[in-house]
């Protein structure tokens, strides 16, 4: 029995259905594999919607996630003009 030892997909739940209605969440799964154990990390994706005559797909975004990265560039860029601005101060003459 050979398993994967990384796999990245998309996975739907369980659908649940509301008046006319079908809601079917979508997350995308990372699984890692090792031979002492594992690790499994789910994201969630989209919520599809069906109904009669169509199916809608609605992104889930995650807005904590855009705000962690954005306070992590802001760090960087501080980072990076703090050392610009501490190597300037070194190299002028005094």
């Amino acid at each position: 029995m050979k398993q994967n030892f990384i796999q990245f997909k998309t996975v739907s739940g369980h659908p649940m259905t509301l008046d006319r209605f079908t809601f079917t969440p979508q997350a995308r799964v990372l699984t890692l594999r090792l031979p002492f154990g594992g690790v499994v990390w789910n994201r969630a994706q989209a919520v599809l919607v069906k109904d009669a005559v169509q199916t809608k797909r609605y992104p889930i975004t995650n807005v904590t996630r855009l705000i962690q990265g954005a306070i992590i560039g802001a760090a960087l860029v501080f980072m990076l003009i703090s050392r610009f601005m501490r190597k300037r101060r070194e190299d002028t003459p005094k």
